[in-house]
């Protein structure tokens, strides 16, 4: 899992995601906002994976599954870095 966000993102408590580059705002929901804080926090994979499992009760094949997801939808709003 290669993610690289914009470390310029601002991240709220309450899931709001704001890019002062651009202005956007973008809401997350639970499992969105612990996911992107531990890629802000550089976390690894494996650790997302056992915090997400844990809280939502995960395979690891549905984890990746998100993952692809996600990663699609921040490339798709130019969240991250190099894409």
């Amino acid at each position: 899992m290669d993610i690289q966000i914009k470390p310029s993102l601002q991240i709220s408590d309450q899931g709001t995601l704001f890019d002062p580059e651009t202005g956007d705002t973008f809401t997350l929901n639970e499992s969105g906002l612990i996911l992107i804080k531990m890629l802000y926090e550089g976390k690894d994979p494996e650790t997302i994976f056992l915090s997400l499992s844990q809280s939502f009760n995960l395979t690891r094949e549905l984890f990746d599954r998100i993952v692809i997801d996600f990663k699609s939808m921040l490339k798709s709003f130019n969240l991250l870095i190099n894409e």
